[in-house]
């Protein structure tokens, strides 16, 4: 049975805690010694532990909402960009007051990508921004003729967006609201065509009616394809369908706030003969048994994915190569102890950390899996680390070295 890391440090070591709270003191640490510590990314809470609104209710709610965004963005640029160049030839008629409020429309369109990374509450600004838009056209409709203006129509756009980005209880709401804005708009800019002739409202309201129900059935095929894309249906961990898309916002993140990131990558030892020995039911098990184990162990911002059979890979954004080594040493320990499926299993292990522009997910996974062949090579039920990514010859985690924070 391997030994706990005795890592020699020039900083006083903390006392020894229970086994849950070192675990998670472990990333802490990491996290407390970046400039203004990495704050928790709502998607990378447990599925189990989200917590939601009423925009976003699920995790996949809010998984699509905010990779929608990146998506859309050429999409919404030239979409404005129309709209733009239609308000401007319309000037002649309509005059200078529906360019000048269309004018506003571009300022949350600019800053929009980069303050949903920062965004507590992405889900917030998205449906701010989109009533914002929505109300833009209801008042340049409003100046430029009420019932009979062109832009009229253009009141549909921001629904559709909508549909592209929400539930459909919320695009309802946001159907519903865009039709009271266009009954406001008829009242104030042609009160007498309406009570007179009010079959341009009621064909608004048809095609906003219509547009909803078409998109229904695509948004509910797609949240139940990213349901079953991203987590594994055996273990109900992360797979890596996202993996590297989301690692790239946790690069991104911790190269801002100038905070390292670890990779810890696990492999159970001699899972195949288990396999053989017991049969793949018993193995599944095991891994059911595992992950289960890890998921009550982790903190919400550590990322848990199965990247293989028996592979699992961590990610602990704000987590220097000390901390990862901890919290690799005690995933190792946790499921020796654990027994899953009452069978003595034991894991092997390899860390790889980086800072700054370092932090690129094809080196440091390599790094780590070196790592992890050192700690087979050594005889498993073992930690091993590199102390940087181009280094040849990793270190087991038991070994007497200098390592830094």
């Amino acid at each position: 049975m391997s030994q706990g890391p005795q890592l020699v440090v020039a900083e006083e070591t903390p006392a020894p805690a229970p086994r849950a709270s070192r675990w998670r003191r472990a990333s802490s640490r990491g996290r407390d010694n970046s400039s203004g510590g990495a704050r928790v990314n709502r998607r990378d809470i447990p599925e189990n532990e989200y917590v939601g609104g009423w925009l976003c209710p699920t995790k996949v709610d809010l998984v699509r909402l905010v990779d929608m965004s990146p998506a859309v963005r050429r999409a919404r640029i030239l979409a404005g960009a129309f709209c733009g160049i239609g308000v401007a030839a319309m000037v002649p008629w309509l005059g200078w007051w529906p360019l000048a409020v269309f004018g506003l429309a571009p300022v949350p369109l600019l800053g929009l990508d980069r303050l949903l990374q920062r965004a507590e509450r992405p889900e917030r600004l998205i449906a701010g921004s989109l009533c914002l838009h929505a109300t833009l056209i209801l008042i340049g409709a409003a100046l430029s003729g009420g019932l009979h203006s062109p832009l009229l129509p253009w009141v549909a756009i921001p629904v559709v967006t909508a549909a592209a980005r929400f539930r459909l209880p919320v695009f309802l709401v946001g159907a519903v609201l865009a039709t009271v804005g266009l009954a406001v708009v008829a009242v104030l800019g042609s009160p007498h065509e309406l009570e007179h002739n009010p079959t341009p409202l009621l064909g608004f309201i048809v095609l906003l009616g219509t547009l909803v129900v078409a998109q229904q059935p695509v948004l509910n095929a797609e949240l139940r394809w990213r349901r079953d894309a991203v987590l594994d249906p055996l273990t109900g961990l992360l797979n890596r369908q996202g993996l590297q898309g989301r690692f790239r916002e946790v690069a991104e993140q911790a190269r801002l706030t100038e905070a390292p990131v670890s990779l810890v990558m696990c492999d159970l030892d001699g899972f195949k003969g288990l396999n053989d020995q017991y049969g793949h039911a018993c193995g599944d098990a095991v891994l059911k048994g595992v992950a289960y184990v890890l998921r009550k162990e982790l903190r919400s911002f550590e990322l848990l994915y199965r990247v293989g059979g028996e592979e699992l890979l961590l990610v602990l954004p704000g987590a220097g190569l000390r901390p990862g080594c901890d919290v690799a040493e005690h995933v190792r320990s946790t499921i020796e102890r654990s027994q899953p499926a009452g069978l003595p299993v034991t894991v092997s292990v390899g860390v790889s950390s980086a800072t700054g522009e370092e932090i690129e997910f094809g080196p440091m996974f390599e790094a780590a899996d070196r790592a992890l062949y050192e700690a087979k090579r050594s005889g498993r039920n073992r930690v091993a680390y590199v102390l940087t990514l181009s280094s040849e010859r990793p270190l087991l985690a038991a070994d007497v070295a200098p390592l830094g924070a």
